[in-house]
């Protein structure tokens, strides 16, 4: 028998998917958030337009993530809370806080990046064929062990 406790309730968005900023206000967004992901792009950026698809298919396999896209050159005020020298910059953001950030063109790199922020924290194999997996993550630096993302697979 398995059984997972929590020593909080934390809240979950589901189906968060990807948000495309219409207003300079990421600081408002992410401040309420434990962990967020930030693309800084522009329009006139070729690499941007081909990493955002990648960018989406990522905030598709973290539901629990909240996932942003800030044009840097509309947004002065959010494109300062990273060090956006280069684009596409992609950032992660911890309580609002800047937490790391990589500048690539490249979806391994940025995958990398994305899965560096998470430690695997506990894994369930059932040893019944066809049976099931469960798995749950946090991230990598968290001390209060919020689960941000579980998985579980039936039937293997």
């Amino acid at each position: 028998m398995l059984t997972v406790t929590a020593s909080r309730v934390i809240s979950v968005r589901i189906n968060q998917m990807l948000q495309e900023l219409t207003e300079d206000n990421l600081a408002e967004l992410i401040g309420q958030q434990p962990l967020a992901f930030v693309l800084y792009s522009a329009g006139w950026c070729g690499n941007c337009r081909i990493m955002k698809p990648k960018f989406k298919k990522f905030s598709n396999e973290l539901e629990n993530v909240p996932f942003f896209v800030v044009d840097s050159e509309k947004f002065p005020e959010s494109r300062k809370l990273a060090n956006v020298d280069n684009l596409p910059t992609f950032a992660s953001f911890k309580n609002g806080k800047n937490s790391g950030q990589v500048q690539t063109n490249k979806t391994d790199v940025l995958k990398s990046f994305i899965d560096e922020t998470f430690t695997t924290v506990s894994e369930f194999q059932s040893p019944r064929k066809g049976g099931y997996s469960l798995h749950w993550w946090v991230a990598s630096d968290d001390e209060q062990d919020q689960i941000f993302y579980a998985s579980g697979k039936f039937g293997q």
